[in-house]
């Protein structure tokens, strides 16, 4: 499974349309999930600190957070 992430300006219509639609369709199926930039932020932060309090990751903890950053790179 890839997971693909949609940037929408959501100050336009269309995008204001399309987060209606995701919103819905999120409601639906529990495979979308709508999440905006900062719970996106927060997310990473919580799992950064998690992870911090072990002071280890694991190795599907370390593939997750590196393809994050590689993303958000745009790598």
């Amino acid at each position: 499974m890839m997971k693909h992430i949609i940037v929408v300006d959501d100050s336009s219509k269309a995008g204001k349309s399309l987060l209606e639609l995701a919103a819905i369709l999120a409601e639906r199926d529990k495979n979308i999930l709508l999440m905006s930039e900062e719970e996106e932020d927060k997310t990473l932060l919580r799992e950064m600190l998690s992870s911090h309090k072990s002071g280890i990751l694991d190795a599907s903890e370390k593939a997750k957070f590196l393809d994050q950053l590689k993303e958000q790179a745009g790598i």
